[in-house]
């Protein structure tokens, strides 16, 4: 992927999986910045609610990985404080 400039989308479904997405970064498999793309589902009790939330994006945010999005099977309305 990295000799043909691909940039992957990397799609997490728990918090373990940013710890991954930083070890392959460094062991150079993906080139930074990433694309995570957080993908917040209650059957993976990765509940897209303000407390689990705000626990990803306070890591995510320390990893130094790049860029994010995030997705959940319903709207959600919450408030993240940085």
């Amino acid at each position: 992927m990295n000799d043909h400039g691909i940039k992957p989308e990397l799609e997490i479904y728990d918090t373990g999986m940013i710890n991954t997405a930083k070890l392959l970064s460094a062991q150079g498999v993906f080139k930074q910045p990433i694309h995570l793309q957080f993908v917040m589902v209650g059957r993976t009790d990765f509940s897209p609610t303000q407390k689990p939330l705000s626990t990803v994006l306070k890591k995510y945010n320390r990893s130094g990985l790049g860029v994010y999005a995030v997705s959940a099977e319903q709207s959600y309305s919450c408030v993240i404080s940085p």
